[in-house]
């Protein structure tokens, strides 16, 4: 059996830790974020996990993929509302 993941997922000041099984969705982490945080968990299509910090990428973790597979454990998390002004502004040449 693997062994879990160990992450840390915050929402403004509140923080929630989670072992989470290394095959588990990341929706399913999500979900159990938002009930933890008091959001009602039908709303999920509004939210996002991304990763914290300044070096993150563009683009949160995948709902539909592995948690295990996308970050490693002791790794922050957070919670964000899905709105156009909590993106980051693609860059490149067009």
């Amino acid at each position: 059996m693997a062994r879990g993941v160990a992450v840390s997922v915050h929402y403004g000041d509140r923080v929630f830790y989670a072992d989470v099984d290394p095959g588990e969705r990341a929706d399913q982490l999500l979900v159990r974020s938002l009930y933890h945080f008091g959001i009602d968990p039908g709303d999920k299509h509004r939210y996002r996990l991304i990763r914290r910090g300044a070096h993150r990428p563009a683009h949160g973790l995948y709902l539909d993929r592995p948690i295990g597979d996308q970050v490693e454990s002791g790794a922050e998390l957070a919670v964000e509302e899905d709105l156009p002004e909590n993106r980051r502004l693609a860059t490149g040449t067009y």
